[in-house]
């Protein structure tokens, strides 16, 4: 009845671009003039050329693409979400049961039209 893959693709791309904000520091009403500059200021601190962590200089710029492109292929991609915050997660989205009409019409009416 309903594409479920879709529902689980936005999911995906919410929980990905939630870690991101928080691997640049960052609120989620910033400007992206203002994302650009705080990636900038944190590249160069863990930069591997200047004693910092390729594995998390790695996960910088991939925190900067996912917030600045849009149109960003997200298959195969995953930061290194701890356990517990995977458990919050899931229990956020078992608010509503999606698998019947009007669960899935309460998720999609509470995700777009609230003001949070």
């Amino acid at each position: 009845m309903y594409d479920y893959s879709f529902q689980d693709e936005l999911k995906k791309r919410e929980r990905l671009k939630k870690k991101a904000f928080s691997i640049l520091g960052l609120r989620k009403s910033v400007s992206k003039k203002d994302i650009r500059k705080q990636f900038l200021s944190i590249a160069k601190k863990h930069h591997p050329d200047k004693g910092g962590d390729e594995k998390s200089f790695k996960e910088i710029i991939l925190a900067y693409k996912i917030l600045t492109d849009e149109n960003m292929n997200i298959d195969g991609i995953e930061f290194n979400i701890d356990r517990k915050e995977k458990e919050e997660d899931e229990q956020k989205d078992e608010k509503y049961k999606t698998e019947n009409e009007w669960g899935y019409t309460a998720w999609w009416m509470e995700k777009f039209y609230s003001d949070k």
